[in-house]
């Protein structure tokens, strides 16, 4: 009876501990929760910044190309305005057409809604909390033009199932395995969209950095020519492009200095999850993994001082 007992008490524990080692493994560590809400966190922050730069870079051009266009009808006569192409002036805003910032947006509105289901994800939020989460993030994805989409109906369905799983006793468990399927499936989703906003910051891209400080410079050599002393212009077409000027100067030396710095960050944030990415598939998150991404994180976070 007795060897009996010990038996049982025996059983009790080993089962014990293979139910927390199984338990340990797989429920989602708190380096893995960690890394969620920082790279979730530093997301969030970037598409803020982002969005409000290109909508900032948007407005300046078409102030400098209104400003430059004043000054190239400034002095001349009605008939000479009157027979110039006026065509200039219904495209004020350039290659910063709607339709264009509208992709952009989108673009951002998408790693702004992965990285707030990833918050929510690591965080104690409610059913309806995530289910609003993952509505947010599934159409901000099937928003996107099908150029820039990655995910296909399937992938988007497996998502939103993912999401269904959680609730019951195995919540954490299955936390875990939806997490771990969301961040396999959106890591080339996410590098896409990186990849498409940091070639726009940066001012060598070709893209809309660098037609930006083009428009700058336009105005710029406008202004100038208005101000060249040859020319023989009066004090009020000078003060005006010397006003131009300025602005000019000034959107030129901030763009050079800011839009540089967004564009390594956003590709810092490419990278963040990337490494997300790795300590979720191999299911192993070691220190130096932990060291890794926390500087790739602070590095993304610290132009945010740059870009106030």
């Amino acid at each position: 009876m007795r060897n009996n007992f010990f038996i049982t008490l025996k059983w009790k524990i080993a089962m014990f501990f293979l139910i927390a080692f199984f338990f340990y493994n797989c429920s989602i560590t708190q380096s893995q929760q960690r890394a969620l809400q920082n790279f979730g966190e530093t997301a969030v922050v970037m598409s803020n910044l982002s969005s409000n730069e290109l909508i900032s870079m948007r407005k300046s051009t078409i102030l400098m190309n209104i400003s430059r266009l004043k000054l190239e009808i400034s002095g001349k006569s009605k008939e000479d305005v009157a027979a110039k192409d006026l065509s200039e002036y219904k495209d004020l805003d350039g290659v910063f057409d709607i339709n264009v910032i509208s992709i952009r947006l989108k673009a951002i509105a998408t790693i702004r809604s992965y990285a707030k289901l990833l918050l929510s994800l690591a965080s104690d939020a409610s059913q309806k909390e995530l289910n609003q989460a993952t509505d947010s993030f599934l159409f901000s994805v099937q928003n996107l033009s099908s150029e820039h989409r990655k995910f296909d109906e399937k992938k988007l369905n497996q998502v939103g199932e993912a999401i269904k799983l959680f609730g019951g006793i195995f919540t954490e468990y299955k936390k875990k395995d939806s997490i771990k399927e969301i961040i396999l499936d959106s890591k080339e989703q996410i590098e896409l969209l990186c990849d498409l906003l940091a070639k726009d910051f940066d001012p060598k891209g070709g893209r809309l950095a660098t037609a930006y400080i083009l428009s700058g410079e336009d105005l710029l050599l406008s202004a100038e020519e208005k101000l060249d002393p040859n020319e023989g212009k009066s004090e009020k077409v000078k003060a005006k492009a010397l006003a131009a000027f300025h602005f000019a100067e000034k959107n030129i030396q901030k763009k050079e200095t800011v839009l540089p710095e967004i564009a390594k960050s956003i590709l810092q944030l490419k990278q963040a999850n990337t490494e997300l990415y790795e300590a979720f598939r191999s299911d192993t998150y070691t220190a130096k993994d932990i060291v890794k991404f926390v500087n790739t994180v602070k590095s993304v976070q610290d132009y945010k001082v740059i870009l106030k």
